[in-house]
């Protein structure tokens, strides 16, 4: 398990915690976590989203060209 504490910070967005070994570890809360999960989705979204348009295209020219 993984003690968090905030004090020695070092930064706002990041908690320093204590493993039952005594190993110091930084644990980043719980929000920072969610907002570049969500970062990373969006770009994945953005990138297929692309992928696909690119396709529909390559396929809609090709019906005019035949």
């Amino acid at each position: 398990m993984v003690s968090r504490i905030a004090e020695g910070s070092s930064s706002a967005h990041e908690l320093q915690g204590t493993t039952h070994q005594g190993l110091r570890v930084i644990v980043p809360p719980r929000a920072a976590f969610l907002e570049r999960f969500v970062k990373l989705l969006a770009t994945f979204s953005k990138i297929i989203t692309e992928m696909v348009m690119e396709e529909l295209i390559k396929h809609h020219v090709q019906e005019f060209t035949t």
